[in-house]
């Protein structure tokens, strides 16, 4: 029954996911991308917030310990993997109406988000240390044996899976365009006026989509591994 229930959810995903892809221009996406930011923003507040209130109510964990263990190389890719989103600069870019200031964005974009992760992934190893989880929101559910808080923390979790899906869409913009490119030629402004390259080029994002939610699936319990792995193939050559 569970089986069956994870799989429709999954099933919806990928729907909404083909939906958001056949969309090109990503000035569409304002809306979504700034819930997505609210959602994601509030995330790490509560992370702050529950990660101080372990370490104030148990004190540091025990198992928390500094220095090279046999996770180093899986923290190497997985912090290079934190960085991948510089792909996207170039098709922001050329969505933005004032182009001069995307410098001095992604310098500040990029010294905030130096400082979330080393704040974030500091202060929440002192309060769960080896018990800290992948997604470590669900750390939190650790916090309280209240029903109403563990219903609070799934709450944060279907939230922070909708801002995932809306911000879906912008992440496969690189891959989608460097294909349909190779495939389909340099041809990105007559997808309109051609309805055959466009119906063309939305099955191509269907079949990454596919590809992708794939992987996704067979990889779900090594999602660490996957992300460092990624990191180490794909993002050091990008950096």
């Amino acid at each position: 029954m569970l089986v069956r229930t994870a799989s429709k959810k999954r099933g919806l995903v990928v729907c909404c996911n083909f939906l958001f892809l056949q969309i090109r221009k990503l000035s569409y996406f304002a809306t979504t991308n700034a819930i997505s930011v609210v959602i994601i923003f509030g995330s790490i507040g509560i992370i702050f917030a529950g990660s101080f209130y372990e370490t104030s109510t148990q004190g540091t964990s025990d198992s928390a310990g500094w220095g090279v263990n046999k996770e180093i190389l899986t923290f190497f890719g997985t912090a290079v993997y934190a960085y991948e989103g510089i792909a996207l600069v170039l098709p922001i870019e050329r969505e933005m109406k004032e182009k001069h200031k995307v410098v001095p964005v992604i310098y500040g974009s990029m010294a905030l988000l130096v400082l979330l992760f080393v704040l974030m992934g500091s202060i929440a190893y002192l309060a769960f240390g080896s018990g800290t989880k992948v997604i470590v929101l669900q750390n939190l559910r650790d916090l309280s044996d209240k029903p109403s808080w563990n219903s609070f923390v799934n709450g944060i979790l279907v939230l922070y899976c909708f801002a995932i899906v809306f911000t879906y869409p912008l992440q496969l913009v690189p891959p989608c365009r460097i294909t349909e490119r190779k495939f389909f030629g340099e041809r990105d402004n007559s997808v309109e006026h051609d309805t055959a390259l466009k119906w063309r080029k939305n099955m191509w994002r269907s079949a990454l989509t596919c590809i992708v939610y794939f992987v996704a699936v067979a990889t779900s319990s090594q999602l660490d591994n996957l992300v460092s792995i990624i990191g180490a193939i794909a993002c050091v050559p990008l950096a």
